[in-house]
């Protein structure tokens, strides 16, 4: 005799009973008794009997469901109770995964078709590395990557509730400090992470070459200026400017970096502890890497120079000199900038579209805020950035 399980577990594990036609009800009983549908037999069915297309898109959340359950991280008989997309990007979407029996909720980082899964494992393997080093990212479960039911790589970490610490910092500005010394305290603790852990990240030759990780960040922006030269024409001396005078910026230790480190990306709990997402960007670099980008975030967000205040509070925090840290505010913007240009004048530079530039548009301070950082560091004006966000609606 074949096994039996529970109705409801059944209904959700294949999601057939409730699409089938009146016509083939009568089938759910013999269905019912089967305890386990090979995947490509379950599709075969959904089209058999012209399963709609919402019902597709719940293989996505059944295969997490059962990887989960292979790793026993939910028991068996978890219930599916959501499965609903939170947000959606150029590089990543995100949905949200919730069970009936199972308290704790989840997020699947769906990559884009095309990611490399090299870098989907490096950003896993960093957040899951930091996760057991005690810094505050989410916890990390699984990774799958192609071939899978969505045919993108992608991997499920914990869902955190909260607010995001660029809204809190709006709302409170009497905490400002505070919560800036909690933020750049968050930053050390993951600088403070031995890099080694990362093997399979090259390290770079600072003994030889003390300015190698700057070198390696100019290259990958020099491919844009080599092939897009016109449309980019007006920030090339930006580049240029970075370029002459990367050799008084020698790194004296590698460190790992965020790589996109701001308020958005940093989710405060009820408790107030900070969980920090989106490791994309992950690099083994230059400290004043994450400082610089830091620096101009936070400082349009609230309308202020925080140069000497972010530098003065890191060093209290680390016992380490922070130098020149506008020539990294600098740098490290500047793939945001070629961005900028793509929108205005070849959305083919960087894949921008209509949702993405109007989403800078919606936080001009950012773009307007780095031209003047430009213009009073490097004495180059960038008119066609400030005419477009200062004037366009």
């Amino acid at each position: 005799m074949l096994p039996q399980i529970n109705r409801e577990i059944f209904v959700n594990k294949i999601l057939l009973v409730r699409e089938l036609n009146y016509r083939n009800l009568e089938i759910i009983p013999i269905l019912e008794g089967i305890f386990v549908f090979e995947r490509k037999f379950i599709n075969k069915l959904r089209i058999f009997f012209n399963v709609n297309s919402d019902t597709m898109q719940n293989e996505p959340a059944l295969e997490v469901q059962e990887e989960l359950t292979k790793h026993n991280i939910i028991p068996e008989d978890s219930i599916l109770s959501n499965y609903r997309q939170l947000q959606g990007g150029a590089d990543t979407t995100i949905f949200e995964i919730s069970f009936k029996n199972h308290s704790k909720k989840f997020v699947q980082r769906i990559y884009r078709p095309g990611s490399s899964e090299k870098h989907v494992e490096f950003e896993y393997n960093v957040q899951k590395t930091l996760f057991e080093n005690n810094v505050s990212v989410p916890e990390t479960y699984l990774i799958k990557l192609t071939p899978n039911a969505l045919e993108r790589p992608y991997f499920v970490m914990e869902k955190i509730e909260g607010t995001s610490l660029a809204e809190i910092f709006g709302n409170n500005p009497d905490q400002f400090e505070q919560l800036l010394y909690k933020y750049l305290q968050e930053l050390h603790k993951i600088h403070s992470v031995d890099p080694s852990l990362f093997s399979q990240h090259t390290l770079y030759d600072i003994q030889k070459i003390p300015y190698a990780p700057i070198d390696a960040c100019l290259t990958r922006r020099r491919t844009f200026f080599d092939k897009y030269p016109d449309d980019l024409q007006e920030l090339r001396p930006v580049i240029d400017w970075l370029e002459k005078h990367k050799q008084n910026n020698p790194c004296e230790k590698l460190v790992v970096v965020h790589g996109d480190y701001h308020g958005q990306n940093i989710i405060v709990q009820e408790n107030q502890d900070f969980k920090i997402l989106d490791w994309s960007n992950a690099d083994i670099s230059d400290f004043r890497r994450d400082l610089g980008f830091a620096t101009v975030a936070t400082g349009s967000m609230v309308g202020e120079d925080l140069a000497p205040m972010i530098a003065g509070v890191y060093e209290e925090i680390s016992g380490i000199k922070v130098e020149n840290l506008n020539y990294f505010m600098i740098l490290d913007n500047l793939f945001n900038m070629i961005r900028f240009y793509s929108g205005i004048n070849n959305p083919r530079i960087t894949n921008e579209n209509e949702d993405t530039m109007n989403f800078f548009k919606s936080v001009r301070s950012y773009p307007l805020y780095l031209v003047e950082v430009i213009k009073e560091t490097c004495n180059i004006e960038l008119n066609q950035i400030e005419e477009y966000f200062e004037l366009k609606d």
